[in-house]
């Protein structure tokens, strides 16, 4: 049986964290007769916990739900029963109409995100890795592959499409479709439409979390490639999924699904480079390049040893379809080049099970940690493609262990790539974590067995932005590792500037980065704030048995305006202390039963920056003496100062009275200037009001 696949993303400074708290998708409608259940959405954490919630804002027979996730962990919600698919799947014969079937997910801290179609019974499984903000869009062409066709077997009752499947995130939104030709024919809900259709039939208004499926009218309908979809307003982006089901790598070859969410064309980019995989029989590796620009856009391909050659040039729409070769011969990469962007689609097999991902451009690659886990000793194919530069290959660890890569060049600068197997020998799935310190990396992960493969790429799409508008972080320093780009330049808090790649920066204050990620010219700003524990800590260094103390910290005594952060608290006492009041907060009143030497221990972390330090602190509590005398030469008329109390030898006790205690107070009664004054002048914020047994004056 094939494993199902989770994956767990803690993404750098520079992997667009922030764009990744909010995600758009819409399930797309897989054979039911090819198996399309269960499915499920993976969502994992990184180094912070998150609250995720999942809803469906247009549909009111879905419960939202929410889920605490810890740090480095993960929530598999899952659908798996008629009802249920029922209710996410967007019908293929609801093809121009209308639904509410649009997912909206949101999560208090960055996670990852992805989709799951898991069939066990026929084997069919694909994963649809969902990419955030930068899903989101007005302007999408569609990449179809075009080396293999749509099953036309009986058995699947006429359910296996091509399809277009999208969600609106706003009110209002008209939707437009644009086939390229009057052939590209979609079903619509009184007919079909082409490119001859009238504006107004190939517009469809949704509101928020609606969604709009445009399928094939038939199978094997010509020039779907290429098909343009456009939200009409800039202010009203959507999301959009590419699905093909039931894909066929011969006449009576295997069949499997492919499919991914797109990313809108203004995050695309110009450079590619895609590692093959594992196909072999009847399958071959290929690539589909869509140009989306106006004008011609030149398509060039290269590998190591072989010079780059042109392939084609494209108009906005057209497309090439690229034979790579078996997965298995040489060359094992091909580097892939445009004079304008465009989508590049990938598509592989584990043999001639068929497998397909949207491809990240190079300068988008920001990813510094990723894991998963893998697939155990049934998976026939347990892999990962790295893309990487030169200055990153020897910094690769799995599971906090070196891992030693194959670096291959590419024939295109200092870029690498290397294919690492995975290697598990038990019955159960095994998490492990890849992470590089000297530099950003993409990894495609690849699972495959005998009857299907998963094949997806978790790492950044689009282009550059700061992980968030502030940067917290702990320590007297802060690494900025910038994205891969063809030059840098930094503007620090003091308006100098450096053009280096990797800033150290020793100051807070607001970082302005401009970066050229070809063909993107982009500036972008974050508040860095270099944090630390400064404090002035309260506590007693003598006390009374049973008398009771408002211990509390006081974090960043100096009011440093970048080191102010969120904290928790937890507070450890030590045997015989009794607390009072709530051990989580920054103030906790305690006495204690027994005397002795005492030690506490409080833990402060800043959760903003994700750190902590623990702060002690020894005193002794004494036992109650018989009596306490007040200072006839005391400074002051504070009853809670333990500096005004002696014992009888006028020895400094260093403790104030307890409510056991009797206490002498020297001269008249009717000369208040010899005692504590027990308004104003006594302090309460520690030892609370005045506690005594027996006041004897004279």
């Amino acid at each position: 049986m094939f494993a199902a696949l989770v994956i767990l993303c803690s993404l750098s400074t520079y992997a667009q964290d922030s764009d990744n708290q909010e995600f758009w998708f819409v399930a797309p409608d897989a054979s039911f007769s090819h198996n399309d259940r269960p499915t499920f959405f993976m969502i994992t954490t990184g180094d912070t916990p998150a609250s995720v919630t999942i809803s469906m804002p247009a549909n009111k027979s879905f419960k939202k739900i929410t889920k605490n996730i810890p740090a480095n962990s993960y929530w598999k919600y899952s659908f798996s029963n008629d009802a249920e698919i029922s209710l996410i799947e967007n019908d293929i014969n609801s093809s121009g109409i209308p639904t509410q079937k649009g997912f909206y997910i949101t999560s208090s801290a960055p996670v990852s995100a992805y989709y799951q179609i898991d069939g066990d019974r026929n084997y069919q499984k694909e994963i649809f890795t969902l990419k955030g903000k930068k899903a989101l869009g007005t302007e999408f062409y569609m990449p179809f592959q075009k080396a293999y066709p749509i099953s036309d077997r009986d058995e699947y009752n006429n359910e296996q499409f091509r399809q277009i499947q999208i969600v609106a995130t706003k009110n209002g939104t008209n939707v437009v479709i644009s086939p390229k030709s009057d052939q590209a024919l979609f079903k619509a809900a009184d007919g079909a439409i082409n490119s001859k259709s009238p504006l107004e039939s190939r517009t469809i208004t949704l509101n928020e979390g609606e969604t709009l499926l445009w399928r094939e009218n038939a199978r094997h309908t010509p020039d779907l490639i290429g098909t343009k979809i456009t939200s009409t307003d800039k202010e009203k982006p959507i999301a959009v999924t590419l699905f093909e089901d039931c894909v066929q790598d011969g006449k009576d070859g295997s069949v499997d699904p492919i499919g991914d969410q797109l990313v809108p064309t203004h995050n695309l980019g110009k450079n590619y480079i895609v590692v093959k995989g594992y196909s072999s029989g009847n399958a071959t590796d290929h690539a589909v390049i869509l140009a989306v620009a106006t004008g011609k856009t030149d398509v060039w391909i290269r590998s190591e040893n072989n010079d780059e050659k042109k392939i084609a040039t494209l108009s906005q729409g057209e497309y090439w379809s690229e034979d790579l070769g078996k997965g298995g011969d040489s060359p094992g990469a091909f580097y892939i080049s445009t004079s304008q962007p465009v989508y590049c689609m990938h598509q592989s097999a584990s043999g001639s099970e068929l497998g397909g991902a949207i491809l990240p451009s190079l300068y988008s690659i920001s990813g510094k940690r990723i894991t998963f886990m893998k697939g155990n000793k049934n998976t026939t194919v347990n892999s990962m493609f790295l893309v990487f530069r030169e200055s990153a290959k020897d910094g690769f660890t799995i599971d906090n262990k070196r891992l030693t890569v194959d670096a291959k060049s590419i024939g295109f600068g200092d870029w690498r790539y290397a294919k690492v197997n995975l290697t598990n020998t038990t019955d159960t799935l095994q998490v492990c974590a890849v992470a590089n310190t000297k530099g950003s990396f993409s990894l495609g992960y690849f699972n495959g067995a005998s009857s299907t493969s998963l094949y997806g790429y978790f790492s950044a799409f689009g282009t550059f932005s700061f992980a968030s508008d502030t940067i917290y972080h702990c320590g007297t320093s802060h690494e900025f590792d910038a994205p891969y780009a063809l030059s840098y330049k930094w503007t620090l808090p003091d308006n100098t500037t450096s053009d280096k790649s990797v800033l150290t920066a020793t100051k807070s204050g607001k970082y302005t980065l401009y970066v050229d990620q070809d063909p993107y010219k982009l500036t972008d700003e974050t508040i860095l704030c270099l944090q630390n524990f400064n404090h002035k800590f309260y506590a007693p260094s003598k006390l009374l048995v049973g008398k009771s103390y408002n211990f509390s910290i006081q974090l960043n005594p100096e009011n440093d305006p970048y080191n102010k952060f969120n904290a928790t608290y937890e507070w450890d006492f030590g045997e015989g202390a009794k607390v009072t009041t709530d051990i989580k907060k920054k103030w906790v009143n305690v006495y204690y039963e027994t005397a002795g030497p005492k030690k506490v221990a409080l833990k402060v972390t800043n959760t903003n920056a994700h750190c902590d330090t623990t702060i002690t602190h020894e005193f002794k509590v004494l036992d109650t003496p018989e009596v306490m005398y007040w200072k006839t030469d005391a400074e002051n008329q504070n009853w809670n100062d333990e500096n005004n109390w002696t014992d009888a030898q006028g020895n400094d006790l260093f403790a104030v009275p307890s409510a056991q205690t009797k206490v002498y107070l020297p001269g008249p009664a009717n000369d208040a200037r010899n005692y504590p004054s027990l308004n104003r002048e006594t302090d309460r914020y520690f030892y609370g009001d005045p506690e005594v047994n027996e006041i004897v004056f004279g």
